[in-house]
């Protein structure tokens, strides 16, 4: 009786529904189907060939021995040719060089020589020179047009500014195109002061702070420019 019963679980246990069956035959068919799929990969896509980086490097390690060859060899002509060295030498200023460029005098040959400026940015910081009547101070390049801040310490270190160069406008006598024209004054403010002058003369700069036409830092700026003819 006991085995019967044992026989009966045994069945129990190891028979499967229709929907068991079927999901079965489903599982072993996809094993079936990965373990066909990696064997075609394995079997059909050649193996990618290694890349041989020593080849590669050797090659770099070439190129740059013969550049560096290359590079000496230019170096020792600029050298040896005293004519050809001389001309490309001087062209531009280096760190050694004692001779200064002064900036409200300079062309624009003079300050294509300097580190980083070319013939757009030389003829940039004329024109704007001239807009101010000079430079009284090399933080004012930091005006010019797109001239940027690290140019600007590169090329600091070769230019002075002699200040008796700049040209000064005459406020009681200057015309309003003239005063105008100025880039520190705005219209409203050559109005203002031409209001006044057509009043009085200006006997202190001071009086334009006082008018209330500018602003203390703003006279600090434009006196330089400014005279009481």
């Amino acid at each position: 009786m006991a085995k019967r019963k044992l026989k009966i679980n045994f069945k129990d246990y190891f028979s499967f529904s229709n929907g068991e069956r079927t999901g079965l035959i489903v599982l072993i068919l996809l094993i079936a189907l990965t373990v066909l799929v990696k064997f075609v990969v394995h079997y059909a896509v050649p193996p990618q060939p290694k890349i041989d980086v020593s080849k590669f490097e050797k090659e770099i390690a070439r190129f740059e021995k013969v550049s560096d060859s290359l590079t000496s060899s230019v170096n020792r002509r600029y050298i040896t040719n005293d004519s050809f060295s001389h001309k490309r030498v001087s062209n531009t200023f280096t760190p050694k060089t004692k001779v200064r460029i002064e900036i409200n005098t300079a062309d624009s040959a003079a300050l294509e020589r300097l580190p980083g400026i070319g013939k757009i940015l030389a003829s940039r910081i004329i024109k704007y020179r001239n807009k101010l009547g000079g430079f009284y101070s090399l933080d004012q390049l930091n005006e010019v047009y797109n001239l940027k801040s690290e140019t600007i310490r590169l090329i600091e270190p070769f230019l002075l500014a002699d200040t008796t160069k700049i040209k000064k406008i005459a406020i009681n006598s200057a015309s309003f195109k003239e005063v105008n024209a100025h880039p520190y004054l705005s219209f409203e403010q050559t109005r203002l002061i031409f209001k006044i002058r057509t009043r009085k003369r200006f006997s202190s700069l001071a009086q334009l702070v006082q008018a209330s036409i500018l602003t203390d830092k703003e006279l600090a700026n434009i006196k330089p420019y400014l005279s009481l003819e």
